[in-house]
């Protein structure tokens, strides 16, 4: 059986993680602008407004 080396193990895990860590931020933040538009506000002043 071949062994299974523990960086490859852990650099795929952290890979994965990263790239669901930020599809989750990015879905946040689109969230965030769709509403400002449903709302007809000012995207830049609101997006401020929320992370100030």
């Amino acid at each position: 059986m071949a062994e299974i080396k523990s960086g490859v193990t852990r650099k795929n895990y952290m890979d994965t993680f990263n790239r669901l860590y930020f599809a989750t931020a990015n879905a946040v933040l689109f969230t965030l602008v769709e509403s400002a538009q449903a709302s007809e506000l000012d995207v830049y002043e609101y997006l401020t407004y929320l992370l100030t």
